[in-house]
């Protein structure tokens, strides 16, 4: 992943966090502990980093597909093969990468007040 789509994916997770702050005062004030809001923060980025991985990996193989067929097209002798071990590893690593970017926003959620959750806005 590029810096800049690391920055814009914590940012997403700050933001969501933020709209968010309600919920999460809700949840405090019903008797969910810190660790509990904590884990609810880490799995929905967790959901959100899958969706984005697969729907990226979707498009780099069909633009690699396409593009092996230009080159084809061309005049150049290219196959196509399925980089499975590739594959595995960019789906390893954006799940990294939205676990790791979601643990401060997660941590700054478990540490929020109820009081001041439910006066935000």
């Amino acid at each position: 992943m590029k810096p800049a789509q690391i920055y814009h994916m914590f940012k997403t997770l700050v933001i969501a966090e933020i709209e968010l702050t309600r919920e999460i005062g809700m949840l405090r004030a019903i008797g969910a502990t810190q660790e509990q809001v904590c884990r609810k923060v880490l799995i929905e980025a967790l959901i959100l980093a899958a969706i984005g991985t697969a729907f990226c990996l979707r498009a780099d193989l069909y633009l690699g597909y396409i593009l092996i067929g230009a080159m084809i097209a061309g005049g150049f002798a290219m196959p196509y093969e399925f980089p499975i071990t590739s594959l595995l590893g960019v789906i390893a690593v954006g799940l990294l990468y939205g676990v790791l970017e979601a643990i401060l926003p997660a941590r700054q959620a478990a540490k929020l007040e109820i009081m001041e959750a439910h006066r935000f806005e």
